[in-house]
């Protein structure tokens, strides 16, 4: 070993112990002199290694925010390379990092390492792609995801690879409050298999079933069919079983099928799994599913694809439908986050790229565990949100539903529950409320309001609890339209369980992913500003006024549309939505609505956007009165790529509540068919803001010639 520097740790007032780091000579004398400095919590190492970012200068007591940079290579992308090839594996490490930014061929381009100087933090420290002038000379300060930078963390693991934690640094063990010398240096071992991890994945599951009164379990019947993993588990073997509606605890897995899966329940197998399949045979990530449900004590496990009858249409229909109630009436959903698809397995180490040196420390066995370099997620917001899984269509049903979630990742076990979301290792927080979305659905389930009388403006005539079950809807459907489906006749369908819960709590009437109850909110989604364009599925599967019909990100607003001028606004004469399983809330075959309406002819000016800030909003020329501010949002620019659009506006009616009082209207065209017969091709309103006292001011008949009449909608 190249370097060796010790840690004293205090124990008490009068006990100490010596921590010794030892830094690999197998990588090259800068990355030595990197990793010494970093991994030492000697002062004195450290600044002759790095020098402060001017930012920081005075701050020298907020060591969260005490940022420091050191010369690598001359910070150039060629030199790195260099280094590269002569063997270095933490340079290669870092070299194939700047690859996803300047290629893989070296070029003059500069990057920079900046780290932290604080001795009790999780050691970390960032690739920025460009000078450290760069960062010094934002006086208002900086964060790293601005420049888009690479974070690398310090990783810790024994030589059997039964042991793996992040590398954590303390200077006190009395700090802790905690027995024993392992967690002095040692974060919490996450090594999915590991007696550790599995205790503390029991003690969440405990606290949550029985403390927590929102996440109280729906005593719920066993599904049809359920893998039982107890009766043949001394021969390595599960049996397919066939329920008889026991009352008994179950759990689920979520997970990502991939591109394909080699095993599956069909009709010609069925008979053969009931007698017994063989656990080595699964996928891995099945396999590791099994494992852990073992591990965690539960005797049943539902897997879509071998407990639904892959190749029976009826079959899967009815189970599809009922997905819901068998998420929501598991006591546990395991999710399987790291597993690209269903071989890929989640019980295994993160890739540990690079080895840099060796952390001895006194036991009495005189433990040592290897220190290794690699990528580190920024946090939940990276390790779960935007992992793998959560982009996938039927996933989002299966989270939300579950009362409980434990998610698998490379960051470690995550907790998810209706009361509480928390990591093993405390690798960062939420901005997207989780817990918030399992309440909501706990309150649509349980019909209780969070909604206020104001939020729906005057002449509203939804109860509160039918509003908050509306509005939630929209937010699901907001985040669900993003996600990706192996087949895009499952849009529907894949929420179709959450849509049927919906329904009958409220007793309302669904229509190809609207509610006849709030109809004309419904109609009101748009293309999300990030969003360049909403794309039509090859196959048909929604109404061009359902949000079903295209794939992309959509919008709503929090507000309601309502019916202030009867004589104006939209009104539903009929509708026909024929699913291809009546009653399911599933498939839809052909779908439409007759309405009374006013449409005005009108020409879009696509030369220059409505807003500064959303480059994908246009404005209107002809057809609307003078004065009139008007916004509209095409759900396919590239379908018109003329600067001057013609088409049609359908008003629907008026966003009115004490905060916002506008025209909400409806772009479409006539489809070429029948007499009267139009398509949606986008939204668009007014935009017209004012206090309390001044609603009612706009002239709400903006049509120039607007013409009332029975149109249809398909």
């Amino acid at each position: 070993m190249a370097h060796t520097q010790e840690d004293i740790i205090s124990a008490s007032d009068d006990v100490e112990f010596i921590i010794r780091y030892e830094v690999s000579d197998n990588i090259c004398d800068e990355c030595q002199k990197l990793v010494g400095s970093l991994i030492s919590g000697n002062k004195e190492i450290f600044e002759a290694r790095w020098k402060y970012l001017r930012m920081c200068t005075g701050f020298r007591y907020r060591p969260s925010r005490l940022w420091a940079y050191t010369t690598h290579h001359s910070n150039r992308h060629d030199a790195l390379y260099t280094s590269h090839t002569t063997g270095c594996s933490l340079c290669t490490l870092l070299f194939t990092t700047c690859g996803s930014v300047y290629g893989m061929t070296p070029t003059p381009q500069p990057y920079s390492i900046v780290g932290l100087d604080s001795p009790d933090h999780n050691l970390t420290f960032y690739l920025c792609f460009c000078e450290i002038s760069v960062l010094e000379n934002e006086d208002e300060g900086f964060t790293f995801r601005s420049l888009n930078a690479r974070p690398f963390r310090f990783f810790l693991r024994n030589g059997d690879e039964s042991d793996f934690r992040f590398f954590r640094r303390l200077k006190e063990l009395r700090r802790l409050r905690l027995p024993g010398l392992n967690a002095m240096i040692l974060a919490a071992n996450i090594l999915p298999e590991s007696e550790e991890a599995i205790d503390r994945a029991r003690e969440w599951y405990k606290d949550c079933k029985e403390t927590h009164s929102s996440c109280r379990r729906i005593a719920s019947p066993l599904p049809k069919r359920v893998l039982d993993l107890a009766l043949k588990a001394s021969t390595g073997a599960v049996t397919l079983y066939e329920s008889k509606n026991e009352i008994v605890e179950y759990a689920t897995l979520s997970y990502s099928w991939g591109t394909s899966l080699p095993l599956t329940t069909t009709s010609s197998n069925i008979e053969q799994y009931r007698k017994g399949l063989s656990i080595e045979s699964l996928p891995q990530t099945l396999r590791d599913a099994v494992r852990i449900a073992q591990l965690l004590d539960f005797r049943y496990l539902w897997i879509d694809a071998l407990c639904i009858i892959q190749d029976d249409a009826a079959d899967w229909a009815v189970q599809a439908a009922s997905m819901t109630d068998i998420y929501e009436g598991s006591a546990l959903c395991i999710s399987a986050l790291s597993a690209k698809d269903c071989n890929s397995g989640f019980l295994k180490l993160p890739n540990i790229l690079s080895k840099v040196g060796i952390c001895r420390y006194p036991t009495e066995s005189s433990e040592s565990r290897d220190i290794f370099v690699g990528w580190k997620p920024y946090g939940y917001g990276n390790v779960v949100e935007k992992s793998h899984l959560c982009t996938r269509g039927w996933t989002f049903q299966e989270r939300l539903v579950s009362p409980a979630s434990l998610h698998y990742t490379d960051e470690g076990m995550f907790w998810e529950c209706a009361e509480k979301f928390v990591s093993e290792t405390g690798s960062g927080t939420t901005p997207y409320s989780p817990a918030g979305w399992k309440k909501a659905w706990h309150v649509a389930r349980h019909g209780e309001a969070t909604m206020l009388p104001e939020d729906l403006g005057a002449g509203n005539q939804l109860s509160l609890e039918k509003a908050t079950l509306l509005r939630n809807w929209r937010d699901f459907v907001r985040d669900y339209s993003a996600r990706e489906l192996t087949n895009s006749t499952d849009k529907l369908p894949a929420v179709a369980g959450i849509a049927r819960s919906f329904g009958k709590q409220a007793s309302m009437t669904y229509m190809a992913g609207l509610w006849k109850e709030d109809f004309l909110s419904g109609l009101f989604w748009f293309r999300e500003r990030d969003t360049d364009t909403l794309t039509p599925p090859q196959q048909y599967r929604a109404p061009s006024w359902s949000w079903a019909s295209v794939d992309g990100r959509i919008d709503y607003f929090g507000y309601f549309v309502r019916h202030v001028k009867p004589s104006l606004d939209l009104q539903l004469l009929s509708y026909d939505v024929k699913e291809a399983q009546e009653g399911t809330f599933g498939q839809v075959l052909v779908s439409s609505f007759k309405a009374m309406g006013l449409l005005q002819a009108v020409v879009l000016d696509r030369s220059k956007p409505a807003r500064e800030d959303d480059p994908h909003t246009t404005t209107v020329v002809e057809g609307i009165l003078h004065g009139v501010p008007l916004m509209f949002v095409l759900d396919q620019p590239s379908e018109w790529p003329e600067t001057l659009c013609s088409c049609f506006c359908l008003r629907l009616g008026v966003f009115n509540n004490d905060r916002r009082d506008s025209v909400a209207l409806l772009l479409v065209v006539p489809t070429g068919g029948r007499r009267n017969d139009f398509r949606r091709i986008g939204v668009g309103e007014t935009v017209v803001w004012g206090a309390k006292e001044d609603k009612g001011a706009i002239d709400y008949d903006i049509f120039v010639t607007g013409k009332r009449m029975e149109l249809t909608m398909v």
